[in-house]
């Protein structure tokens, strides 16, 4: 079941994938392409749970289409394997974005595309002072 809430702006997190984050190769392209998909459409949202920063976990979906399969298939998000289960359907249009380079996936060849808990990462790595 969706709830249906008219013209309430509230920040959702996606379940079951993960964008690129902003400063990341193809972060704001895959903003705007979550804009386009959901900009004045009825938005779906099916609560699944909140995180750690309390945002709400949610399968969503514009104007009738799955945001997250879509942004998958678009090449503009990778499945959140720590976070899949019961989304595994997902899995199958992540391989076939891969197949067709579409999106990250085709940004660089000579460089694999480097997911986002994974650049998360590096970044905290890099940014965390050594102490002795």
């Amino acid at each position: 079941m969706y709830d249906q809430i008219a013209n309430v702006q509230k920040k959702i997190r996606i379940s079951a994938i993960d964008s690129p984050e902003k400063k990341q190769a193809f972060g704001q392209d895959a903003k705007k392409t979550l804009s386009d998909l959901c900009f004045d459409k009825t938005v779906e949202i099916k609560y699944i749970d909140t995180d750690r920063y309390g945002r709400t976990v949610a399968d969503v979906a514009c104007g009738g289409i799955d945001a997250g399969a879509y942004m998958v298939g678009k090449g503009m998000a990778w499945v959140y394997d720590k976070y899949s289960s019961g989304h595994e359907f997902l899995y199958p249009i992540q391989q076939q974005a891969k197949a067709a380079t579409l999106g990250l996936w085709g940004y660089r060849p000579d460089l694999p595309a480097v997911a986002p808990w994974e650049w998360r990462k590096l970044k905290n790595k890099q940014t965390t002072p050594i102490t002795e």
